[in-house]
């Protein structure tokens, strides 16, 4: 599986695998919500909202932080039982787990350069949680803020 595809957003890059491409003029989510799938068979999409540092005091954002985020994300949506935690070794910080959600499966990361943020989730049916598990982790590991 090999990336085929540089996508430039205004606040970060990533690189999409094979059939995957970018959704969200087509997809009707509001602005600023970036959607991304396998346009030919997929089963899921993964969504990324960007939220960028523009004046003030500078944060500080660090793996904790990203930690308690995704509490707080999890805990407002009613997601419990978080499993498969990782923390990603990349130029940025990032942190994910999975979550069983009435029929579906919903992994959820938050990554960060220090000061921008990123939310990322991707959905699916829970019996299809493993068909797109290589390209998922490929493009999510792919992601850079400049």
């Amino acid at each position: 599986m090999d990336f085929n595809n540089k996508k430039q957003y205004d606040l970060f890059s990533i690189n999409l695998v094979n059939q995957w491409g970018d959704l969200s003029l087509s997809s009707g989510i509001s602005e600023g919500l970036i959607t991304i799938a396998d346009t030919s068979s997929g089963v899921g999409a993964i969504q990324i909202s960007a939220a960028k540092f523009k004046s003030g005091v500078t944060p500080r954002i660090d793996i904790s932080d990203l930690k308690d985020l995704l509490s707080e994300f999890s805990n407002s949506r009613n997601l419990a039982n978080p499993f498969d935690e990782k923390i990603y070794q990349t130029e940025l910080m990032i942190y994910g787990q999975s979550f069983l959600a009435e029929r579906d499966f919903i992994r959820v990361w938050y990554a960060s350069n220090g000061t921008d943020l990123l939310l990322v989730t991707y959905v699916c049916e829970w019996e299809q949680r493993h068909n797109e598990e290589i390209p998922r982790e490929m493009i999510i590991e792919s992601i850079s803020i400049p």
